[in-house]
C-alpha cells in the first residue's frame, strides 16, 4: 500500500538487509546479472514500508561494542547511540511537519526528496556531549528540479484554478511528511518508550525467498529473564505442536538473554541483551527451485505487558541454502531511564505538542514478506487496540494541525531552520549520490556514513506523496 513516499536510496546497509538478495531465486542473467540486481534492488527498496525502513535505518545490533570486554564501556552502547539518534529524527522530522503547516501559502514541491544520515563507521565514545552525538543526524530535504517557491504575493496572483492545484501538490507533500513522523514516533515509542519490563520474546524463524511469500519455519516464545545458552523446539504458528524436519527430528533454537546495566548518566537503565544463536533441522522449503535446503532468518518480537502496550521487532541476516544456521547475533531490549524522552522530542518541534496522549500509538507487526512483492500489508498485534491505521494518522495530523495558526515570528527554532535551509537550496544536502563529502568525523578513515533518500509514492494514496508528475499523476508506476 502506498504510505505517501518510497525509499529511492540506502547507503551502508546494516548487515541484515544486505544479506536480502532480492535475486537469491533466480539466476541466468550472465553478464547483465549485476545490472538486474541494481534494478530488483531499487524496487525492493521503493515497496519498503516506512515501519520496515526505520527498523534498518537504526539498526545498529551487529556493530562492534565492548559489552564483553569488562570493565567502564568507552564507547556508547548499540541501543545508547540508536536511542539518541533516533530521538533526534523524531525531532527533526516533526519540525518539519510544523514548519509545513506555518507555511503562509502552499507549494509546489514537485520531485523534492527528503535525506536522513548519520555517521555509522564506529558507535560514539562516552567522551563526547550529547549534543555531539545528535549532530551526528542529518536531516535535509533537497531535490528542487521541477519545484517552485511561492510567496503570498505571488499565490494572489495566480488564478483559482492555479490555487487549487497549490493546495492540491502541498497537501500531497505534507501528507507524505506527517506520515514520515509519524512512523518516526511510533518507531521510537516502542523501541525505546518502555520503562518498565519486558514480558516475552517470541523468536519466529522464516525461510527468505525474493519472488513469493516468505516460508514460516517455526516459532517459539519465552518469558525475558536471565537465561543462559538453552536450546528449545521450534513450534507451529499456534505453538502447540513442534516442527519436524524430514527424517531429522524435531527443529531447535538456541539462544541466551542476559541483562545489562548502563552507566550512571545513560539515557538508558540498561538492556536485556538476546543473543540468537543457530537453528538446526529447519526444515526444507525450497524445493520449487529444486532445492533440499532453506534461506533461514530470524525475527526478534518483544512485547511488554498488556498495559503499557510497547512492541521491539528486529531480524537476523539471511543464512543461505542451510538448514543449520549459526547466527550468533546479539539484540538488545532497552529499559528507558525516563518515560518521558519521547514528549521531549515532540517538544522540540513545538511547544506542547509533546503533552499528546500516545494512546493511538498501536503496536502493529509487519509480517516478514518478500520485499519485491507489491503489497506490504501491516498488522497488528491483538492486544486490544485500534488495528486503523488510517484512524490513527488522522489523530496524528489533529495534533500537528494545531500549530497551523503559529505566528511565523514565533516558529520554533527547529522548524524554521527546517525549512528555510531547504528553501535557500543548499548545497550540502545529504544527497545519497553525495553523503561522504559532507560528514563531519574526527577519523575520516572510519566514516560509513548509513543514509536514506526518501522520494515519492503514489498520489492517488490518500495520504499523499512527496513526488508526482506535473499532472498529479503516479510518477512511481
Amino acid at each position: 500500500s502506498c504510505e505517501g513516499f518510497r525509499l529511492e536510496g540506502f547507503d551502508a546497509r546494516p548487515p541484515a538487509l544486505s544479506s536480502m538478495d532480492p535475486l537469491l531465486d533466480v539466476g541466468g542473467f550472465g553478464a547483465d546479472a549485476g545490472k538486474v540486481a541494481r534494478k530488483a534492488g531499487r524496487v525492493m527498496l521503493q515497496r519498503m514500508p516506512a515501519a520496515e525502513m526505520f527498523l534498518h535505518f537504526f539498526d545498529l545490533h551487529q556493530a562492534p561494542d565492548e559489552t564483553d570486554r569488562g570493565g567502564t564501556p568507552q564507547l556508547l552502547g548499540p541501543s545508547e547511540a540508536a536511542e539518541l539518534l533516533m530521538h533526534e529524527a523524531v525531532g527533526r522530522l516533526t519540525s518539519l511537519s510544523v514548519a509545513c503547516r506555518q507555511s503562509p501559502v502552499p507549494q509546489k514541491w514537485v520531485g523534492s526528496s527528503v535525506a536522513l544520515g548519520f555517521d555509522c563507521g564506529a558507535l560514539p565514545t562516552r567522551s563526547l556531549t550529547e549534543a555531539s552525538v545528535r549532530a551526528l543526524l542529518k536531516c535535509y530535504i533537497f531535490d528542487w528540479g521541477r519545484s517552485e517557491l511561492n510567496t503570498l504575493d505571488a499565490h494572489m496572483r495566480l488564478s483559482q484554478k492555479e490555487q487549487q492545484d497549490r493546495n492540491q501538490f502541498w497537501s500531497y507533500y505534507v501528507g507524505g511528511i506527517d506520515r514520515l513522523a509519524f512512523e518516526a514516533v511510533y518507531a521510537y515509542h516502542h523501541r525505546f518508550g518502555n520503562a518498565g519490563v519486558w514480558k516475552t520474546v517470541t523468536f519466529i524463524v522464516h525461510d527468505f525467498d525474493s519472488l513469493s511469500e516468505n516460508d514460516f519455519l517455526g516459532r517459539v516464545t519465552v518469558p525475558v529473564c536471565p537465561t543462559f545458552t538453552t536450546t528449545v523446539q521450534l513450534s507451529n504458528s499456534t505453538e502447540r505442536k513442534t516442527v519436524e524436519s524430514d527424517f531429522r527430528g524435531t527443529a531447535l533454537l538456541t539462544y541466551s538473554i542476559t541483562w545489562q546495566s548502563f552507566p550512571a548518566g545513560s539515557r538508558l537503565k540498561g538492556a536485556w541483551r538476546v543473543q540468537v544463536l543457530q537453528a538446526s533441522r529447519l526444515p526444507r522449503k525450497d524445493k520449487f527451485q529444486l532445492r533440499t535446503t532453506s534461506d533461514p532468518f530470524c525475527e526478534v518480537l518483544a512485547v511488554s505487558d498488556e498495559c503499557s502496550c510497547f512492541c521491539f521487532r528486529q531480524i537476523t541476516s539471511v543464512k543461505e541454502r542451510t538448514l543449520d544456521p549459526t547466527w550468533d547475533e546479539t539484540f538488545e531490549l532497552p529499559v528507558a531511564a525516563q518515560p518521558s524522552e519521547l514528549g521531549r522530542a515532540l517538544d522540540s518541534a513545538a511547544s506542547g505538542l509533546g503533552s499528546i496522549a500516545l494512546d493511538f500509538m498501536a503496536p502493529r507487526v509487519l509480517p516478514c514478506s518478500n520485499p519485491m512483492r507489491s503489497g506490504f500489508t501491516s498488522t497488528r498485534l491483538s492486544l486490544g487496540r485500534s488495528a486503523n491505521i488510517e484512524e490513527d494518522l488522522a489523530r496524528w495530523r489533529d495534533h500537528l494541525d494545531k500549530f497551523k495558526s503559529v505566528h511565523p515570528e514565533v516558529m520554533c527554532l527547529p522548524a524554521a531552520a527546517c525549512l528555510s535551509a531547504s528553501i535557500a537550496e543548499r548545497v550540502d544536502t545529504m544527497a545519497v549520490s553525495q553523503v561522504t563529502s559532507n560528514v563531519e568525523s574526527t577519523s575520516p578513515s572510519t566514516v560509513d556514513l548509513s543514509s536514506v533518500e526518501i522520494a515519492g509514492g503514489c498520489s492517488a494514496c490518500s495520504v499523499g506523496t512527496f513526488q508526482s508528475d506535473s499532472k498529479g499523476s503516479c510518477s512511481c508506476m
